[in-house]
This record gives structure tokens, C-alpha cells and sequence, in this order.
């Protein structure tokens, strides 16, 4: 009989280090790079050896893919650090763009041979406010491409993609009516009492676009604030009634994966899905606006139908969230997906969330945390923007040959948090 394949679970093989770490990890790849290179080895070749004597995982293995697979995944994690850094000033940190922008000698540099020189050079005394600068994101921009090579390597963000398309597929088969789906405007009445801390003060359906429009006619000239959605929604048959299930795509990309790691919780929900439950329909009465009550009989059979082999669930022992607000809810399921690859068996992290329609649009419009643009933004300040653009030596604490460039902001200072947090409102 064939033994059962090994299970390989990524999120617990990854050797993920946050930034400050990493910065000592670059430091200490540049003593072994000079080494390798005096004793003869090729440039590629002694990028490769430091990386891999200066990141053993817990099993004394860092990668095995070879010096010029290294390299030129490297030369696309740089490419993709850019991106992350720009990305992050551009929809989070506008408001001090021009003082934020990257060192052109640094954002024009996918070499990790020429960064890695370029992070560790020996800056002389007196250094230019542009040389520290150069020197310090030089740093980080191979750090952040470093800990992207330590997630992809453990968990390909391909793979994570063909599974999410498999269980796509698996949720047409056992839940949803095939070849079967309902347009649903979703009309949102906001709150205009600045007494109510809620923002959303009633959620209408409508499948018939007259009924809608003699709404919005009402709405406007009362002059009552309101958001429209037109939403696909999904068909599945539970208990004999109808539910109307708009599918969310919740992939972790990259970034979030990052951003989560550096505020010290686990990436296991990079495999992650929503199911808003927008109406249930029981035989030919009128839909009903979904409540709580129906996303925990939604839940419940996605557990029973859903959630069978290749998917498995487990426990969640994650931690509460301490930044989570209140107000949102949702009921969760975490687990594994099983797919074969190679005579072993990847069981990579699963996370299915379902929620009510009303929660679900109060995550897109609310103006406080609630709103994910908005708990994104304060995670952003809180934990990206100290490291990628420091204000204070203090948070690199052992990490010599450190120098500030001098950005001049002071991510706590309520003079330019508040600047942020207007200027993220009226994003909204």
C-alpha cells in the first residue's frame, strides 16, 4: 500500500522577520557577499550564499532554488517593493507625497546586487540629507523584497490564486444553482444625524429598476444622502427558501499579507472569501432583506455542503483582533485546502467570511473604522509608516550605521495624523 502523502503547511514553514530584523539579516548578506567574492565566487553566486547562511529557517534550510532563480526572483520583488512603497504614499500618505518620494537612484534600481552595495555602503561623516536618504531606502526597499521572497517562497501567491479559482468552482457545484443569478440594486439611506455614531440608517433591496427610481426620486428631493450598488448575487436553496449571496474575492495580495506580518499576527487568511447574504425569497413572496438570523443558517450549510474534502475545517486560535471595531460582525470559518503537488500535499490556510448585506455596505461607507479604506489607512499609519519613512532612530534600535534621511513627519504627532485622517475622509 502507498504511504499518504506528507501535508506541507506554508504558514507554518515561513521564516517571515520584520523590517528592523531584516535590516541586521542585509548587513550581516553584505559581510558574507564580500567574502564569497574575495574568495573567487561569482557575483550571482555570492548573493545566493549570503542569502542563504543569513536566513536558516527552523529546519537549518533557507531555499534551494539556485543562485540565478534567486537573482531574478529578487530583481521582481524589488520591482514589486516599488510598487508597495508608491502604492502605500499614493492612497494612504498623499498628503506628504512630496516630502515621501522615493530616491530616483533607489526606485530605478531592480539589481539586488547593486541595492544590497547600495544599503550597506559606508556613508561618511556629514552625509547629505540625499545620500542618508538614498542609503536608508535602499535598505528598505531589499528588506521588504526579502521578506516577500520569505512569503512566496512557503506560499506562492500563483498557488494561492488556482486554489481560490478550485474552490470557486467547488462553491458552484455544491451550493449555488448553476447558470443561475439575480441583479440587485441595493439602495443605502445614510445617517445625517452627526448625533448617531452609525453612518448607514436603512438598507432597501429592489429587483425592478421602477421601483427603485420612484425611490431615489424620493430621496433626492428630500435631500436625504444615500449610496447605490448593483450587485450579481448568487442563488443557493437552503431550508426550502431562496438566499441571495453576493460572492466577495478576499485574496490576500501581497501587501496585506506584509502588513499583517509586521504587526506581529499570522498571514493565515491569504486564501480568504465573503459571502454577503443579501435576500432570502420563500416561494413566490417578496425577497426579504437578509438578517443575522439567516447568514447563521447560510453559515451553517456552507459548513455541511461547503467545507468537505479538499477543504477541511479546523479551529480558529487566532487571537482576537485588538483593531477590529465593534460594530462589524461577521461569522468566520478557517481551515485548510488540500491540493496534491509533487508527491506531497500543500495544505494552505483557508478563511470563508459571511455577513449581512447591511454589514457589508456599512464596511464601505462608514466613516469610522468600520469602513475598511479607513482601518486599512490607520493600520498603515500605525505600522508601515514608522518603518518605510522614519521619524525616529529608536524603532532600528541595534541596527547600526542607521541615518535618517529627516522626512519631517512625525507619524505622532496629532498635527499630521489629523492632516491624514481629514484627507482620508474626504476620500470617502
Amino acid at each position: 500500500m502507498l504511504p499518504m502523502p506528507q501535508l506541507f503547511i506554508p504558514d507554518s514553514a515561513l521564516n517571515f522577520r520584520r523590517l528592523p530584523e531584516q535590516y541586521l539579516i542585509v548587513q550581516a548578506m553584505r559581510r558574507c557577499f564580500d567574502d564569497f567574492r574575495r574568495q573567487g565566487y561569482s557575483s550571482h553566486q555570492a548573493l545566493y550564499f549570503a542569502y542563504v547562511l543569513q536566513n536558516p529557517n527552523p529546519h537549518g534550510v533557507a531555499t534551494s532554488v539556485g543562485e540565478e532563480s534567486f537573482y531574478q526572483r529578487m530583481t521582481e520583488y524589488l520591482r514589486q517593493a516599488q510598487n508597495m512603497v508608491e502604492h502605500v504614499i499614493d492612497r494612504y500618505l498623499r498628503p506628504f507625497a512630496g516630502r515621501l518620494d522615493p530616491h530616483n537612484a533607489v526606485s530605478n534600481c531592480l539589481d539586488p546586487i547593486a541595492m544590497l552595495l547600495m544599503a550597506t555602503e559606508n556613508l561618511q561623516k556629514g552625509a547629505s540629507a540625499l545620500q542618508r536618504q538614498r542609503h536608508l531606502e535602499a535598505m528598505r526597499q531589499l528588506a521588504i523584497a526579502l521578506q516577500l521572497f520569505a512569503i512566496e517562497t512557503v506560499d506562492d501567491e500563483a498557488w494561492v490564486a488556482d486554489d481560490l479559482s478550485t474552490i470557486d468552482r467547488l462553491s458552484w457545484e455544491r451550493l449555488f444553482i448553476q447558470n443561475e443569478s439575480q441583479y440587485l440594486w441595493v439602495l443605502v439611506e445614510l445617517e445625517t444625524n452627526a448625533q448617531v455614531n452609525e453612518t448607514i440608517k436603512s438598507v432597501e433591496i429592489f429587483t425592478r429598476a421602477k421601483d427603485r427610481v420612484a425611490r431615489l426620486r424620493v430621496l433626492r428631493r428630500k435631500g436625504i444622502p444615500f449610496k447605490e450598488e448593483l450587485l450579481s448575487c448568487r442563488i443557493a436553496m437552503v431550508e426550502q427558501r431562496c438566499f441571495f449571496i453576493y460572492a466577495v474575492n478576499r485574496r490576500k495580495r501581497l501587501l496585506s499579507t506584509l502588513l499583517k506580518l509586521e504587526r506581529g499576527r499570522k498571514g493565515t487568511d491569504r486564501r480568504g472569501w465573503k459571502y454577503v447574504v443579501v435576500a432570502t425569497q420563500e416561494g413566490q413572496k417578496p425577497l426579504r432583506l437578509a438578517t443575522v438570523g439567516d447568514v447563521q443558517v447560510f453559515t451553517a450549510h456552507t459548513q455541511e455542503i461547503l467545507w468537505q474534502d479538499p477543504l477541511f475545517m479546523e479551529a480558529d486560535r487566532s487571537p482576537p483582533n485588538p483593531e477590529r471595531s465593534y460594530r462589524y460582525k461577521d461569522h468566520k470559518i478557517v481551515g485548510r485546502f488540500h491540493r496534491p503537488d509533487n508527491g506531497r500535499v500543500i495544505a494552505g490556510s483557508a478563511e470563508q467570511l459571511t455577513t449581512t448585506i447591511a454589514q457589508h455596505v456599512d464596511s464601505l461607507f462608514a466613516c469610522d473604522g468600520v469602513n475598511h479604506h479607513l482601518y486599512r489607512a490607520h493600520q498603515i499609519l500605525r505600522y508601515l509608516a514608522p518603518l518605510w519613512f522614519p521619524h525616529r532612530r529608536i524603532i532600528f534600535k541595534g541596527v547600526k550605521d542607521i541615518a535618517l534621511p529627516g522626512y519631517g513627519v512625525d507619524w505622532d504627532n496629532p498635527q499630521f495624523t489629523n492632516q491624514l485622517k481629514t484627507w482620508w475622509q474626504s476620500q470617502l
